[in-house]
C-alpha cells in the first residue's frame, strides 16, 4: 500500500544510523569541540552560503542544478502517466533504472576521469551533458528513447555531484571542511524545497517543464561556472 515506502525508508534510516554509530570512522581532523549545533543551523548555513566570496558561485551552481534535477524527479512522472500511461510499477522501474545508471557512472566513469581531466573541466562537461539529456528527453516519444535519453541525464548528475563536492573541498580551507560541507548540504536541502514548489507551477503551464527546467537551470549553472573559473 501507499504507506509501505515510508516504513521502508524508516528502516533504511535506522540502518544508516546503526552503521554510522558503530562502524563509521571520523575523517575530519579539525573538529571544534566548542562548536554548537542550533535548531536553526540549517537556515544559518543556507544564509552564510552567499556570504562566502570564494564559494558562493559554487553554491549557487549547486542550488540551480539541484532545483532542476528535483523538478525532474518529482514531476517527470506526471508526464510518464499522462503521455505514456505509466502505472505505479513502471514508474518504479524507471526511477530504479536512473539510480542504477548513476551507481554505474559513479563507480566506473567518475573513477576513470580523475587525473585525466581537471575538476573544473569535468564539472562544466557534466552540466552540459545534463542539459543535453534533459532537452533530448523532452522529445522522447517511446519508452526506448525515454530510457536511452535518461542515461544521458543520469550521466550528467552522476558526474556533477562528486566532482563539485571535490572542487568545493579543494577551495575550502582545511579548518572549514566540515562547515563547508554543512553549508553545501543546506544549499541542497533548500533547492530540494524550492524544486517541487517551482515545478508545481511550471508543470501546470506545460508538462514538458519537468524537463525544460532541468535543461535551462543546468545551462545557467554552466554559464555561471564558466564565468567564474575561466574569466
Amino acid at each position: 500500500n501507499y504507506t509501505t515506502p515510508f516504513f521502508f525508508t524508516s528502516i533504511l534510516t535506522l540502518l544508516n544510523w546503526f552503521l554510522i554509530k558503530w562502524f563509521y570512522t571520523e575523517t575530519n581532523t579539525n573538529i571544534n569541540p566548542n562548536a554548537e549545533v542550533k535548531w536553526n543551523q540549517g537556515l544559518l548555513n543556507f544564509k552564510s552560503a552567499w556570504k562566502n566570496e570564494n564559494l558562493k558561485y559554487y553554491f549557487f551552481m549547486v542550488f540551480l542544478f539541484v532545483v532542476g534535477f528535483t523538478v525532474f524527479t518529482q514531476y517527470f512522472q506526471v508526464k510518464l502517466i499522462d503521455s505514456f500511461h505509466y502505472d505505479t510499477p513502471k514508474i518504479g522501474y524507471y526511477y530504479s533504472f536512473i539510480g542504477i545508471c548513476i551507481i554505474i557512472i559513479q563507480g566506473v566513469i567518475v573513477r576513470s576521469l580523475y587525473g585525466v581531466m581537471q575538476e573544473k573541466e569535468v564539472v562544466l562537461m557534466s552540466l552540459i551533458i545534463a542539459s543535453i539529456g534533459f532537452t533530448l528527453l523532452s522529445t522522447a516519444e517511446t519508452t526506448l528513447w525515454i530510457y536511452l535519453f535518461s542515461i544521458i541525464v543520469a550521466m550528467g548528475q552522476g558526474i556533477f555531484s562528486p566532482f563539485i563536492s571535490g572542487l568545493i573541498s579543494t577551495e575550502a580551507s582545511k579548518e572549514n571542511q566540515g562547515e563547508t560541507f554543512g553549508i553545501q548540504s543546506a544549499v541542497q536541502a533548500g533547492a530540494q524545497i524550492c524544486g517541487p514548489l517551482l515545478g508545481a507551477q511550471l508543470v501546470n503551464i506545460n508538462i514538458n517543464f519537468s524537463l525544460w527546467a532541468g535543461a535551462i537551470l543546468s545551462s545557467i549553472s554552466a554559464m555561471v561556472f564558466y564565468k567564474k573559473k575561466w574569466n
